[in-house]
């Protein structure tokens, strides 16, 4: 399954992301390809009745809303009275002879076939093994490092006049990498850091004396010249380029919310390591991403937070008329996908010069679309959210999987807290090539943090007869030949062999 997952994390943006049919239709074709094998032995992905609910409910809802139902009952629902009145100025021949609760069936069409990107990445990825899943996760490692380099030089270079490797559409005083919206480079990056710092972390650990005390330094070097210790190296060197890849997209959220994943992620992995050791490391990161940055020039990045900047912001005004049709719509909204279309009666005359397609938060977006169905939904991901982490935190000794799944989880906290402010959930990737997919690295990550600690992708039946054929106890007192009868467990295998052999 390594392959073909690659494949489709490497090769959908090569199609422009979808943003044309014809695009849009390779790439769902490539995600049912993906989908038929890893659903043609469906024992093997492993993934409990939760999220098997979750991910139904996420296919199926948009569908719901293209169900041919009577005109009159759709009619009656909240905010459909003005659609229905407008439809009834039309000839009979333009209007469709059955009614759906979708008021754009087109969109929500559109948008259930989005879904199978993401769907297709998530279960692909169930089904990999311990190393294949830490593959994956360097290779997107890789190319978010990639996307901070170019947007570092395309920063530097528009300070000095010259816009090197510029996007058409991307601002001009901003890093882009190859997106043409800065906050999209920064919900990667962001997503990435911690599982950056996660390996970090791992290989400190692994040298197991990271802290303060006699012969420090000596150990430390010894470990510096190790294997471990490069490692440990590279992963300093990436999350530095994340940190200040993040910090010159000039995204005020997505600065904060770097900062965020530092801290949380020393927090995080500070029992598993010694804690001044990742407190100190953290704060070493920190101060290098600040020299670097004084280097480059900062002062266009501090300047995005003045109170005039956030101000003049236009996301205030956006939010208010989007919570508006969303009240006006609810419970149902108005379909999965119809924002775009029906937000164009409530947009404000002060961003009429404007082609809103997104209300830039995207929980007020699906709760335009979706109403309480949205909700239920968020409530579902919230539960499963929280319910690993409680899994996860219980683990006494965390492996390298461990220590990424960790990682993966602070990766998406903090894009869920960045999309009260964007979209980056909405568009599977960007119109450019070689442009990693938001969507999927989102859907990657969850994958991989939801993961059950012990084995990726066992089924429970075969996690439950791994733990009772290795259960610690039992295997100490079948083991101990001397000791009391009354303390030893009688071994039924080698009973029933020694009756044969009788």
């Amino acid at each position: 399954m390594l392959w073909p997952l690659v494949a489709l994390l490497l090769i959908t943006p090569m199609f422009r992301a979808g943003a044309t049919p014809l695009a849009g239709m390779l790439c769902q074709v490539l995600s049912l390809v993906v989908l038929a094998m890893t659903l043609w032995t469906p024992r093997r992905v492993g993934i409990g009745w939760p999220e098997v609910l979750v991910l139904a409910s996420l296919a199926a809802i948009p569908w719901l809303y293209l169900v041919p139902l009577p005109e009159s009952w759709v009619a009656d629902l909240s905010g459909r009275a003005r659609y229905a009145q407008t439809a009834g100025l039309l000839p009979p021949a333009a209007t469709p002879a059955f009614a759906t609760l979708s008021l754009v069936p087109a969109a929500t069409a559109a948008a259930g076939l989005a879904l199978l990107l993401p769907i297709a990445a998530y279960l692909g990825t169930r089904v990999l093994g311990r190393s294949s899943l830490v593959l994956v996760l360097h290779l997107l490692l890789a190319l978010a490092a990639m996307q901070a380099l170019l947007g570092l030089i395309q920063f530097g270079t528009a300070q000095s006049g010259e816009a090197w490797l510029a996007v058409e559409g991307a601002s001009g005083q901003s890093a882009t990498g190859t997106y043409a919206n800065r906050n999209h480079l920064a919900g990667l990056l962001e997503m990435m850091l911690p599982v950056s710092l996660a390996l970090l972390f791992h290989a400190l650990a692994r040298q197991g004396s990271w802290s303060a005390a006699p012969g420090t330094w000596r150990r430390r070097s010894a470990f510096l010249s190790s294997g471990a210790g490069t490692a440990a190296v590279a992963y300093a060197a990436v999350s530095c380029l994340l940190i200040v890849g993040v910090v010159f997209t000039r995204s005020r959220a997505g600065i904060l919310l770097a900062m965020l994943g530092i801290v949380l992620a020393a927090l995080v992995f500070a029992r598993r390591t010694s804690r001044m050791g990742a407190l100190g490391t953290a704060g070493t990161l920190v101060m290098l991403s600040v020299a670097v940055g004084t280097v480059v020039r900062l002062a266009p990045v501090i300047e995005r937070f003045s109170m005039a900047g956030i101000g003049d912001d236009a996301r205030w005004l956006l939010f208010g008329r989007t919570w508006q049709g969303a009240m006006a719509l609810f419970p149902l909204g108005g379909g999965p996908g119809s924002f775009p279309s029906l937000f164009a009666a409530l947009q404000p005359v002060d961003l009429g010069r404007f082609v809103v397609n997104r209300a830039h938060n995207d929980y007020l977006e699906w709760l335009f679309d979706a109403g309480v169905l949205a909700l239920m939904l968020l409530a579902g991901v919230f539960l499963l959210y929280v319910g690993q982490w409680t899994v996860l935190l219980r683990v006494r000794s965390w492996s390298r999987l461990q220590f990424c799944q960790a990682g993966a989880g602070l990766g998406l906290l903090l894009l869920a807290l960045h999309e009260t402010v964007e979209y980056n959930l909405h568009t599977p990737a960007n119109q450019l090539v070689f442009t990693p997919a938001n969507q999927l690295v989102f859907a990657v990550l969850a994958a991989a943090f939801l993961l059950p600690p012990d084995r990726p992708g066992a089924s429970p039946r075969h996690r439950r007869r791994r733990r009772t054929t290795a259960d610690p106890d039992i295997a100490r007192t079948v083991n101990r030949p001397n000791a009391p009868e009354a303390e030893q467990i009688e071994n039924p295998f080698k009973a029933a062999s020694g009756e044969r052999s009788g």
